[in-house]
């Protein structure tokens, strides 16, 4: 004992060798004795030998465990070994030995905050799951340490895991409800889940506790954007800049906001403040290829979108937009390539996902059934993670009730879909069909509002979440729901996955299948989809309209029909009103022979893009390949207001068709403007759909049967100059009297489509 004593008074005075030496003869004369090995063990700390301090600190917490300095000073030890872990837990042993000690709790403290910061170090360089050892050890020692649970929550959130990821956080604001931090994270969290309005909350209460924060400010904005609410976003973006001028977030965010408004004045304003900050911002200079396109300045926003991508390559939504602007140009193959890029780099973007399928819309040299089987990946990539709630219990099953029918679409406003949709609208027996309309137009026009008088109720939807628009669907009780976009701009196709109605339809806005296996029926007819031919490449049954599956609404601003002007010419003028995107190389070259075929006549082109000369230049060229110079063609950009568009088909005396997507409002145009349609008839969908606005309105002759036909028909009717007069003067009246502008025929066969498949629900085959 007195040895040992001695050994002491010698590590007291700094002589840690001599301290060693008589507790390594202690430890071999008495092998039991604690005190001795506990001696050597802080004698050999303090002379670095740490490995074996250690050992022979546990040797005697293993003869005397209650003693509360020997797991602090082992502690102490596994603390400069790096092994903060284990020093954690061997403070907390001696805190719990000796409670009154602050030693322990200031140690275990310290230990605490340097495992913090490792946890945090390895979060930056992308250790997650070192990160969250790190953090998961300091909530050993202090289980109510707020930074640790929020700092878990921000890995659960990295992750993708949104449930464990609002429990930490949740966590945190019980020990820390004034940590407006916190608050932000919990709404970020919220916002990812489609939360909306809880995300908001969230936000509210970070910004009552900090209200010039830019980072609260900023993601108080994003939520406003999700929902639709462009003045509250516009203000609070503001409001964030005016905090911190140089947020190029937030600046990014304006000027993304003014394109979506359209006040692309402003957002150019933006995007250069970005760029003077930042000029290697890749989004910035996405955003101004997105302005320049909406500008119709499709050469320059692919340069910038090429800026974009040199410097981030990895930027979905810059190959997305590339996709955009080449569908733009009618270059599909490059744009299919662009949107592959952007689905690999943000696969779980349902809208990307759409953007690709409708751009194989437009493929010549893809095949149907592959084009059918991308369609039947989208759910799987986008369909419901898990199994959506129950659909309420159903109304009396009567076959003969009043049936509830809900549409929805992002373009009940001035757009096609929504002149075909007017007239079943309009003639509908309000008897058999209450009707519920729910627009995911991001804003309204005087079209909406006519819509809206002809329906029985009205939502807007934009900026409501699935489970939002899906309870309200539930809650009106609707028993078909109609999709009116499929896979184009504004889709809802997400809700439609989850399937939100007994009986779900898909309708007029796309000219393919969903790809959804809860989509039940396609209405179409027996000349879009003839029986036999396209079954196979639906995930739908087809539900043929007898009459036809579209109804046109002629334009009350549609000028008289003009004289052929060939007529006064003697020249004849070929034409295509359609979007550029559906034009491609084939169809040219079948174009140039028709021109080439007809001595003198003329190509008149008319797309919104052809407003740029890029654009322009590269239809010219690829028209050049086949002998077809400048001088015989005419571009023509976009013209504003419908009176003025009907009136170039004063100009047009023969309309072309394009293949292998057919026109439908543009055929039906310049069939109501007296001008004859020539078509060629595929064996999909969206190559039919020319044969069955020619069919319904008796004039099958027309139909092109292949593309040497279709050169073939042209040029015969070129050459029958009175047959073109006769045209001219019959075909407004012709269709004014077909079934193509037949209301009443539409309402009562689409209302009979219905019956039947609520009483097929009814009693399954």
């Amino acid at each position: 004992m007195r040895r040992l004593l001695d050994g002491k008074a010698r590590f007291d005075s700094g002589d840690f060798a001599g301290a060693q030496a008589i507790a390594e003869q202690a430890t071999l004369a008495a092998p039991g004795d604690q005190d001795a090995w506990h001696l050597l063990g802080v004698a050999l700390a303090r002379q670095g030998a740490l490995d074996r301090s250690a050992s022979c600190l546990q040797r005697a917490i293993a003869l005397a465990p209650g003693i509360a300095d020997f797991h602090l000073h082992l502690g102490n030890v596994e603390l400069e070994r790096q092994r903060l872990a284990a020093a954690i837990g061997c403070y907390q042993r001696a805190a719990a030995l000796d409670p009154q000690s602050e030693r322990p709790r200031r140690a275990l403290a310290l230990a605490c905050e340097r495992q913090l910061d490792a946890g945090i170090e390895h979060q930056r360089a992308g250790r997650r799951d070192e990160a969250r050892a790190c953090y998961e050890s300091v909530l050993t020692g202090q289980p109510a340490r707020a930074d640790a649970l929020h700092l878990l929550g921000l890995l659960a959130y990295a992750t993708g895991d949104l449930a464990a990821a609002l429990q930490r956080v949740d966590a945190a604001l019980r020990v820390a409800p004034n940590a407006s931090a916190f608050h932000e994270s919990r709404g970020i969290i919220l916002l990812a889940g489609d939360r909306i309005g809880d995300a908001q909350e969230s936000f509210a209460a970070a910004l009552r506790l900090q209200p010039k924060s830019a980072s609260h400010l900023f993601n108080a904005a994003l939520a406003q954007r999700r929902r639709r609410d462009d003045a509250a976003a516009e203000a609070s973006i503001r409001a964030a800049i005016a905090s911190e001028p140089n947020h190029l977030e937030a600046r990014t965010l304006l000027a993304e906001l003014y394109c979506d408004m359209r006040r692309l004045d402003e957002a150019d304003r933006e995007i250069a403040s970005v760029l003077a900050l930042a000029p290697e911002r890749a989004a910035a200079h996405a955003l101004r290829g997105r302005v320049c396109r909406e500008r119709g300045h499709h050469r320059d926003a692919l340069l910038a979108l090429q800026r974009a991508l040199s410097l981030d390559a990895s930027l979905g939504a810059a190959h997305n937009l590339l996709g955009q602007v080449l569908k733009d140009q009618g270059r599909a193959a490059e744009a299919i390539d662009a949107y592959r890029h952007a689905v690999e780099l943000d696969p779980q973007n349902p809208v990307i996902g759409s953007n690709l399928l409708f751009a194989l819309n437009y493929a010549t040299d893809i095949a149907p059934d592959t084009v059918f089987a991308e369609h039947r990946a989208w759910p799987t990539r986008h369909g419901p993670a898990a199994p959506p709630p129950a659909l309420p219990p159903s109304p009396p099953l009567d076959p003969g009730r009043r049936l509830k029918i809900g549409f929805v679409s992002a373009d009940l406003c001035a757009h096609a879909v929504a002149s075909f949709l007017e007239p079943l609208l309009a003639a509908r027996d309000r008897a058999a069909l209450e009707v519920c309309c729910y627009a995911n137009n991001a804003s309204s026009d005087a079209v909406s509002t006519r819509l809206a008088a002809l329906a029985d109720s009205w939502h807007r939807i934009a900026g409501r979440t699935d489970d939002e628009v899906a309870a309200r669907i539930r809650a009106d009780g609707i028993d078909i729901l109609v999709d009116l976009s499929g896979h184009t701009r504004g889709n809802r196709m997400p809700l439609f996955a989850r399937r939100v109605a007994a009986i779900q339809v898909t309708w007029i806005g796309y000219p393919n299948t969903t790809g959804l296996a809860t989509m039940d029926y396609r209405l179409t007819d027996c000349w879009a989809d003839p029986p036999g031919l396209t079954e196979s490449l639906h995930s739908e049954t087809l539900f043929r309209l007898p009459g036809g599956f579209l109804c046109y609404a002629p334009q009350r601003e549609a000028p008289p029909v003009a004289p052929s002007p060939a007529l006064a010419s003697g020249r004849i003028t070929f034409a295509s009103f359609n979007n550029l995107a559906k034009v491609n190389a084939e169809l040219i070259g079948r174009w140039a022979a028709i021109l080439h075929a007809v001595p003198g006549s003329r190509m008149l082109l008319k797309a919104k893009p052809l407003a740029d000369p890029g654009t322009r230049a590269l239809v010219a060229t690829a028209f050049s390949r086949h002998a077809v110079p400048p001088e015989r063609l005419e571009l023509v950009g976009w013209v504003d207001g419908t009176h003025h568009h009907l009136e170039h088909y004063a100009r047009v005396d023969i309309a072309l068709d394009t293949f292998p997507y057919h026109g439908t409002t543009t055929t039906c145009e310049a069939l109501w403007m007296g001008v004859p349609v020539v078509t060629w008839a595929g064996e999909v969908h969206a190559a039919r759909v020319g044969v069955s606005l020619l069919h319904s309105i008796g004039h099958p002759e027309l139909v092109a049967t292949s593309g040497d036909d279709y050169v073939a028909t042209a040029v015969a009717l070129a050459r029958d100059v009175e047959r073109l007069r006769r045209l001219r003067a019959e075909l407004r009246p012709t269709v004014a009297a077909s079934a193509l502008t037949d209301t009443a025929r539409i309402a009562s066969e689409v209302e009979a489509a219905f019956r039947r498949m609520w009483r097929r629900r009814l009693r399954p085959a």
